[in-house]
């Protein structure tokens, strides 16, 4: 079954659960974490491709939120990590707390 069959499937399921059950909450996690593994696919892909790059700037904040979410999800269930991003000013760094 293919990433795209699982999301298709939940979809499905979801229009067919009684709305507020826990089968709910758990078809929503598994749409949740399958568009997670679709967008990561898609970045992984786009870094693959022999393309001219060009420099972009970038909001560090928002990449460093997708890589703790890409961390959540390939980290075990019994590590916690918590993130604690203030607005900084320029020169200032990220405190992140990992703790298991």
């Amino acid at each position: 079954m293919t990433l795209h069959h699982l999301l298709g499937c939940a979809f499905l399921a979801d229009r067919n659960i009684e709305e507020g059950s826990t089968a709910e909450i758990y078809i929503q996690k598994v749409i949740k974490a399958s568009n997670r593994a679709k967008d990561m696919v898609g970045r992984i892909l786009a870094f693959s491709r022999k393309a001219l790059q060009v420099c972009i700037s970038v909001d560090i904040f928002k990449v460093v939120v997708e890589a703790l979410d890409m961390l959540r999800i390939s980290a075990p269930s019994s590590i916690k990590i918590e993130k604690d991003l203030q607005d900084l000013e320029p020169g200032q760094y990220v405190r992140l707390r990992l703790s298991g």
